[in-house]
């Protein structure tokens, strides 16, 4: 298992491991190319071509002090499987909130996917949940992360 990083902006970690069947696995939010170590291991090396991203922000990829979008991350996915040299659509495994950039993947380069594992996802927020989401998010922001301590 050899890490690389590709040369664009952001600078993204990612690991390629085996032949085979391309599979991409995207982690949730606030986890990163390791949440993936116990699966990728029940992948047989010689059937799959496992391909883990630690996505923008996330692990040993460049951090990002702006606010990024949904196509910007689908962007960061072709970076990697260009760099990877994966030419063959792959099927892309994601988990929680990471399910919205693997539809919008899907959608925006469907010749590059495969199929679609959706795990728990977190695909949209509906009424009060989405306003105190969006109160706590506003919160980080502008006070940073001890200031959701009192009420975690």
């Amino acid at each position: 298992m050899q890490r690389k990083w590709t040369n664009g902006d952001p600078c993204l970690s990612y690991l390629v491991e085996g032949t085979g069947t391309p599979v991409l696995l995207l982690h949730e939010m606030g986890g990163s190319l390791r949440s993936w170590d116990e699966v990728a291991l029940l992948l047989p090396a010689q059937d799959f071509c496992v391909i883990r991203i630690d996505q923008r922000g996330a692990g040993c990829s460049e951090k990002s002090h702006s606010p990024y979008s949904q196509q910007e991350l689908c962007t960061d996915i072709e970076s990697v499987l260009d760099d990877a040299e994966v030419s063959e659509p792959v099927l892309v495994c994601s988990v929680a909130s990471a399910a919205a950039t693997a539809v919008s993947f899907a959608e925006s380069a469907p010749e590059r996917v495969r199929g679609l594992v959706l795990c728990s996802p977190g695909l949209g927020v509906e009424g009060s949940a989405r306003e105190q989401g969006l109160a706590r998010a506003a919160l980080v922001e502008s006070e940073g992360m001890r200031a959701l301590l009192d009420g975690a």
